[in-house]
């Protein structure tokens, strides 16, 4: 049972050398594409890690409404009111018509 390489005759494997695979670090272009790979890398990761830390941060929820008056004036909530209410009442009396 073989696990690693070629077989061959007489029970000989041979495996896959790379030679002279130092002289490739050597390379002027080498480096300098190794280098731009790794800036790039690095730009993505920050810009990546800052978009997710920014949206993690701001608030999801809006503020809560206080008073009356922001009551009535909000646009985003509609509003159910009883005339025969006290609350209905002032209510009615804010908003604008």
């Amino acid at each position: 049972m073989l696990k690693f390489g070629i077989p061959r005759k007489n029970n000989i494997k041979i495996f896959p050398v790379k030679k002279g695979c130092r002289e490739l670090y050597n390379l002027t272009s080498f480096r300098l594409l190794a280098g731009a790979w790794v800036l790039c890398a690095m730009v993505l990761v920050n810009s990546y890690t800052g978009i997710v830390t920014s949206s993690l941060t701001t608030p999801k929820m809006k503020p809560p409404i206080n008073t009356l008056e922001e009551l009535a004036a909000s646009t985003e909530v509609k509003i159910v009111l009883r005339s025969d209410t006290s609350t209905g009442v002032q209510i009615l009396v804010k908003l604008p018509l």
